[in-house]
């Protein structure tokens, strides 16, 4: 076999692994061979050492050994191909032992053509040759290397295969699918899209996980952003964000709606100042900041603060006075019992809504606020003119109801008697 038909041979067994070009002499090529161990089912681990202390990686593979050679004119009837070994995890003094196995090959085969029987040996006997054991010892650089080689080529092996998708149940090529690296369930790219979609569309940033039964895996942030176009990922993007910093209990809103920036709060100080709009704002009320000033809260905001203390422990309790203060406390029960009783004991105007409360007299109220009748029986506005036509009127639920039952005075006057707690005062009307 002269030269070329061992380049065209080497070229035809070993495919891209093998580089040269065949229309320049003398031939110079670069090829490649993965090392294959004794016992397969063993772990590859390598190690290093950071800090006094040992940190084993395990690999699928190691990187290959590579064999740059040039062939002489007189090749092989005389001289033997020069060629240079390297590889990233071996010796100096490891490749002078492999160029020795392979010089002593040459000597016992010379007058042969050569490359086949080197790269079997170096594929099927290195360990042997330089008596390997695991874990082996490799800087912290070298080890990022393999791991990073060792990963290409398990996504290259899985691009080359046939998967069952675990969603839509199809056999489908690895290059349309994806295997989550933390539980290694495989889904195909168009039923994981579809999920994305759907859930990133309502919010739930916080629930993309594996698909799989009973397996909470997490789809990580690089798949979401190789899957789904670029608007749908800057939703994703925003949104959870916006639930990381809900989950940092020194995190809150800037309260105006138009700019709503994420601020660090000053607990010391109850504040907090929003760099974006220059708002500075209590954080316990969401108002304008106001110092040593107890906040103003909203009736609503009252209420519920007031069920969030009586439902509290007391510890809690405690920590909520620390927050508010004692006082504002009892002022909300105060106002909290005052709104119950005046819900319980009053009725409002239907004009100006005014709290009333009737102590005696008639059915027919004159508000002091804004000076409307209206019956207290079923709170109907009365005409200013005649408002007891009302009660003299057959169709009215409330005919002939204008005094209560045993309520008609003796003197037959017709006295309107109540309380407007609307600002606090009571006032009384005849």
């Amino acid at each position: 076999m002269d030269q070329c038909d061992e380049i065209i041979a080497l070229k035809s067994i070993y495919g891209r692994s093998f580089h040269c070009d065949v229309d320049k002499k003398p031939y110079e090529g670069r090829l490649h061979v993965e090392i294959n161990f004794p016992d397969s089912s063993s772990p590859i681990t390598v190690s290093c050492n950071i800090l006094d202390k040992e940190n084993v990686v395990v690999l699928n593979r190691l990187s290959p050994i590579y064999l740059t050679f040039t062939l002489p004119p007189d090749y092989p009837s005389k001289c033997p191909p020069t060629y240079t070994l390297s590889c990233l995890w071996l010796t100096a003094e490891q490749i002078k032992s492999l160029r020795a196995a392979l010089d002593a090959m040459w000597e016992t085969n010379n007058n042969f053509v050569i490359l086949y029987n080197w790269l079997t040996v170096l594929q099927t006997e290195t360990s042997n040759i330089l008596k390997l054991k695991f874990p082996l010892l490799q800087s912290e650089d070298k080890i990022l290397k393999l791991t990073e080689y060792d990963l290409k080529r398990r996504e290259k092996e899985f691009c080359c295969g046939i998967h069952d998708c675990q969603i839509c149940f199809c056999e489908k090529s690895g290059y349309m699918c994806l295997k989550l690296s933390g539980c290694g369930h495989i889904f195909c790219k168009d039923c994981l899209k579809s999920f994305l979609d759907v859930q990133i569309k309502d919010g739930n940033v916080k629930s993309l996980q594996c698909l799989a039964e009973k397996c909470s895996t997490e789809i990580n942030h690089s798949m979401v952003k190789s899957l789904v176009d670029a608007e749908t990922f800057e939703r994703y993007d925003r949104l959870l964000l916006k639930a990381s910093l809900e989950s940092m209990s020194d995190i809150a809103y800037c309260p105006r709606p138009w700019c709503a920036c994420p601020v660090i709060m000053d607990r010391k100080n109850g504040m907090g100042s929003c760099q974006a709009c220059q708002y500075t704002f209590c954080i316990y009320c969401k108002m304008g900041y106001h110092g040593v000033e107890k906040c103003r809260l909203k009736s609503e905001e009252m209420k519920r603060l007031y069920s969030k203390y009586m439902e509290a422990t007391k510890s809690e309790q405690l920590e909520l006075e620390k927050i508010y203060g004692k006082k504002m406390f009892m002022d909300i029960l105060s106002q909290v019992e005052t709104d119950n009783w005046l819900e319980t004991n009053s009725k409002k105007c239907p004009n100006c809504k005014s709290n009333i409360e009737k102590n005696e007299g008639c059915n027919k109220m004159t508000c002091t606020k804004c000076k409307s009748f209206f019956c207290w029986l079923c709170l109907k506005q009365l005409d200013n003119f005649n408002p007891y036509s009302h009660y003299s009127d057959v169709k009215s639920k409330c005919y002939n109801q204008l005094y209560p039952p045993g309520g008609f005075p003796e003197n037959n006057a017709d006295d309107d008697f109540f309380y407007d707690f609307s600002d606090g005062e009571i006032d009384e009307f005849d």
